[in-house]
C-alpha cells in the first residue's frame, strides 16, 4: 500500500499495489506528513501535530508545537 497526498481537496488517498484507491480520507489543514507505525499518519500544522489513526479515519491525539521540523517514531 502507499499514499498519496493531495492538496487542493485536503484528502489523503491509500491505493494498493495495483494503483487502485483502497481508501480516501479527508483531513485538515497539513503541509507535512509522518509515518506513525501501522496504520497511523501524524499530520503536521503550522502549529501543531496531530496522530491520526487511518484505519479508523480518526484523531487519537492533538499537540500544540510550534515549528516542529523531526519526528522521531
Amino acid at each position: 500500500m502507499f499514499l498519496r497526498w493531495l492538496l487542493l481537496p485536503l484528502q489523503l488517498i491509500i491505493k494498493n499495489l495495483k494503483n487502485e484507491v483502497t481508501k480516501k480520507v479527508s483531513t485538515s489543514n497539513c503541509d507535512e506528513i509522518f509515518y506513525a507505525g501501522t496504520g497511523m499518519l501524524l499530520l503536521r500544522d503550522a502549529d501543531s501535530v496531530t496522530l491520526f489513526d487511518v484505519q479508523q479515519r480518526r484523531n487519537l491525539g492533538h499537540v500544540k508545537i510550534p515549528r516542529c521540523r523531526y519526528v522521531i517514531w
